[in-house]
């Protein structure tokens, strides 16, 4: 049962929060290179894992593909399990699309939320959107996917909550040989919170609890990347397939500014404060008193202005074999 005073979560609402913060994180080097290798593809096919609010489509729209009129249609896709999400994903590729001259259509169905551009005088076609409701081990993937193939696949903060070889497998289906594999915001075992707590060996806990909770998650009875995501991703992709190609950090580190931190970042940082308090209490290990003082204290700290976190995470870029 959770704790009354413990705020309530709307995860879309909080996938739509980060977007600013990842915006800044994401690691720039790899970025432009994927950038540059989108924009060098005449009909690109590309597929977001774990696709949300569709914040990596949205990026590649808004980048390498957005005033592209190539000769093939672009066809990007998005799988998440969580058909709210993606319906606010279609809502905001769908107003971005507009706003880059495109005329849209979103048609609903059962299993999925398609999205078809036109030129706005009703001219050639534009990029093709289709947010898939359904999950990476789906035995009917492959099918609803229309076979393997892609150019691109991404993986956005999302390969901590998967058994990370059988995934990587699954992924390795899906791309051609020199496709390439961008897994980015992977978590890699660092949380720090200013200014520091006044009992700094209780937060210590409650942050190894939090992150002990990433090594106790199971999908199917199997352990997933966790909480060393990160470093785990790298040792694990050349035994599935893949070389890497490039590693760098994409580090949260969320400071306020003169006048305290913006709405959406307040509810990121609240966010992220609710799933500490969560899990710790989930431990049973830490009074419930004290994690409520712990929260109590740095929610105070955030609407006054003076929280931050920092978070160590890593951007990997590969491709697969040849």
């Amino acid at each position: 049962m959770a704790e009354p005073w413990l705020l309530p979560v709307d995860f879309p609402a909080y996938l739509e929060a980060k977007i600013e913060v990842d915006d800044q994180s994401l690691n720039p080097r790899l970025l432009r290179r994927v950038f540059e290798r989108v924009r060098g593809l005449d009909s690109p096919r590309l597929l977001d894992i774990g696709t949300g609010t569709g914040a990596m489509l949205r990026r590649l729209l808004d980048g390498p593909l957005r005033g592209r009129r190539p000769a093939g249609r672009p066809q990007l896709m998005g799988l998440d399990v969580e058909r709210q999400s993606l319906e606010v994903a279609a809502r905001r590729i769908g107003a971005d699309l507009r706003s880059a001259g495109w005329s849209v259509e979103v048609r609903e169905e059962p299993d999925r939320l398609v999205i078809r551009t036109t030129e706005a005088d009703g001219g050639p076609p534009g990029p093709e959107v289709l947010l898939l409701c359904g999950g990476l081990f789906d035995p009917d993937l492959d099918d609803r996917l229309g076979g393997g193939g892609f150019d691109l696949l991404t993986a956005h903060a999302v390969l901590d909550l998967m058994p990370l070889e059988p995934a990587l497998g699954v992924m390795r289906g899906l791309l051609h040989s020199g496709s390439w594999l961008y897994a980015t915001i992977n978590y890699d075992g660092l949380t720090v919170l200013l200014p520091l707590y006044d009992d700094p060996g209780f937060e210590q806990r409650l942050l190894e609890l939090y992150e002990l909770s990433m090594e106790q998650r199971r999908v199917a009875g199997q352990t997933t990347a966790g909480r060393w995501s990160g470093r785990r991703l790298c040792a694990a992709l050349p035994e599935c397939g893949y070389s890497i190609l490039a590693v760098g950090a994409s580090d949260w580190t969320v400071f306020p500014g003169r006048e305290g931190h913006a709405e959406a970042r307040r509810l990121f940082l609240r966010t992220l404060l609710t799933f500490m308090a969560g899990e710790a209490l989930a431990g049973a290990e830490l009074s419930r008193a004290a994690v409520e003082r712990w929260y109590r204290r740095r929610l105070e700290e955030l609407e006054r202005g003076t929280l931050a976190l920092m978070t160590h995470q890593l951007d990997v870029l590969a491709e697969t074999r040849r």
